[in-house]
């Protein structure tokens, strides 16, 4: 006799199917490169230039951000995180973050204090930003902070 178990994992508001890998699986390994900022206040959309906004999240409930400012300096940033509310919130920055969508690739994110969805792409082939830095040829553009 054969007994076959079909498990999925949490599914989000934007996302169109189920995963068969844990919110974790999805948040490690690779690392997110921020694409663009929707301000839902008033419907701004601030698009992004690739790899000036980066994390990395660990297994040890690290993350890390590289951001850089409008003048050019790079800010580092290395703290905790925590997934709360049944894997629906992000903490990190002092700040909850909805969990919009997150796929195996793509996420999702909205603070709850600015109203703001940021839209992320992973990079698989890079598990630590520092393996990430490696494979690019300029870190340095603007990026708006994540709030």
């Amino acid at each position: 006799m054969m007994i076959l178990v079909i498990s999925s994992c949490k599914k989000y508001e934007k996302d169109s199917g189920y995963s068969t890998f844990t919110v974790e699986q999805r948040l490690y390994k690779g690392c997110w490169s921020c694409t663009k900022i929707v301000n839902l206040n008033n419907m701004v959309e601030t698009s992004i230039p690739k790899f000036s906004g980066l994390m990395a999240f660990y297994k040890n409930n690290q993350h890390e951000i590289l951001s850089t400012t409008q003048s050019g300096v790079q800010n580092y940033q290395l703290s905790e995180f925590t997934l709360k509310s049944n894997k629906e919130i992000l903490f990190f920055n002092n700040t909850e973050f909805e969990i919009k969508s997150l796929t195996w690739k793509t996420m999702i994110i909205r603070s709850t204090v600015t109203n703001k969805e940021y839209y992320f792409e992973k990079w698989i082939d890079a598990t630590t930003l520092d393996d990430f830095y490696s494979k690019i040829e300029n870190l340095y553009f603007n990026f708006p902070a994540i709030e």
